[in-house]
């Protein structure tokens, strides 16, 4: 047998299934090996970490960044031989990453014949962690089982004030905020015993969400004073699952995705004259959407290919009184036999109005 070779990850979907990576598995070899067969063990690793600042002066105004991350890897490779010419090998390796950045902006406006008097101000705050796992057993007689898994949260802030004025009575002060947040995980795990069989499953999750809000306030040399206020706030999550091989001459696959948001966008609008009453409007926005999907397909060798799809959506958008809402379905089926043209069709459903269309 080579006594080096990469691991055959056909069947190790890109994606990633919500289950923990093969540590357990792959303990079990290792294990067994050391009490049986003598093993090379080696092990690597990395450490690495930064920081960076720096600071701008002007006349009348300051920013300053602070930037620094952390990275850690390690890498333990068992290797043991049976029969002195098989060899067998267990590889596990992690790495890890988190990295964070600051920064902030201040101005200072008291010229006058520059414009108008002011002051402001800005900040910003991003932060990621990243982390993943790959393990993989090499056996002989082509035999591979790989397993792998990562995870990445993120976070993200900006927040902003200003207050400006002038010597004729206006007058302005505005202020936001927007934050961001999310997180991705996926995994996979595959076994390959070459052209008899292999089966892998892999998963992919995520989740967004996002808000951002502002405030201003304004004052005319007449006296009259606006208001106006404007927020939105949004969520979004979603999974997708895969899982496929082949036993001889037969192989298939299947996934699915599902995904869901929602959202809301609202703004205030408002005026108080001296001496009058007050005026304003709101305008509200909602959208909500549901979205999934599966395909897949079998096949035997130049014999039968049977594919399929199917995907749903529906949503729904309006003010807080009145929406107005859509579905649609759509599946498509296509066979082949014996290499010739495949016979195929499918169905659109969508409404309202009900719409049905064959292709």
């Amino acid at each position: 047998m080579a006594k080096h070779r990469k691991p055959k990850t056909a069947y190790l979907p890109r994606v990633a299934v919500g289950a923990a990576p093969l540590a357990l598995l792959l303990a079990g070899p290792a294990t067994a090996w050391a009490g049986e067969l003598p093993l090379d063990h080696q092990h690597s690793g990395s450490f690495d970490k930064g920081l960076d600042s720096g600071d701008t002066w002007g006349v009348n105004s300051h920013s300053g960044f602070l930037d620094g991350f952390i990275t850690t890897t390690n890498r333990d490779v068992l290797t043991g031989t049976l029969g002195g010419t098989d060899y067998v090998h267990n590889i596990s390796s992690t790495a890890h990453h988190v990295e964070t950045a600051h920064s902030h902006k201040e101005f200072l406006a008291v010229d006058p014949q520059a414009g108008p008097l002011g002051a402001g101000s800005e900040q910003t705050h991003h932060l990621r962690n990243s982390s993943a796992q790959y393990d993989v057993v090499w056996l002989p007689n082509g035999v591979d089982v790989v397993g792998q898994v990562g995870d990445e949260p993120t976070l993200d802030v900006t927040r902003k004030n200003t207050v400006t004025g002038d010597g004729k009575g206006n007058a302005q002060a505005l202020s936001s905020l927007a934050a961001a947040a999310g997180w991705d995980r996926n995994s996979g795990q595959a076994v390959d015993i070459g052209k008899a069989a292999a089966v892998g499953t892999s998963a992919q999750q995520f989740g967004r969400g996002a808000f951002g809000g502002t405030l201003d306030l304004t004052r005319k040399a007449d006296g009259a004073v606006g208001t106006g206020m404007d927020d939105n706030v949004g969520t979004g999550v979603g999974q997708s699952r895969a899982v496929g091989g082949h036993l001889g001459p037969v192989s298939g696959w299947t996934s699915v995705n599902q995904s869901a948001k929602v959202g809301h966008q609202g703004t205030f609008a408002g005026t108080l004259l001296p001496g009058g009453t007050p005026q304003g409007s709101l305008t509200q926005h909602v959208e909500a959407a549901l979205s999934g999907a599966a395909s897949g397909e079998l096949a035997v060798d130049h014999v039968l290919d049977i594919q399929s799809t199917a995907e749903t959506r529906a949503g729904a958008s309006g003010d807080l009184t009145k929406q107005d809402g859509s579905v649609t379905h759509k599946s498509d089926l296509s066979v082949r036999v014996f290499d010739q043209a495949p016979l195929s069709g499918g169905l659109t459903i969508s409404g309202p109005p009900l719409n049905i269309e064959r292709r």
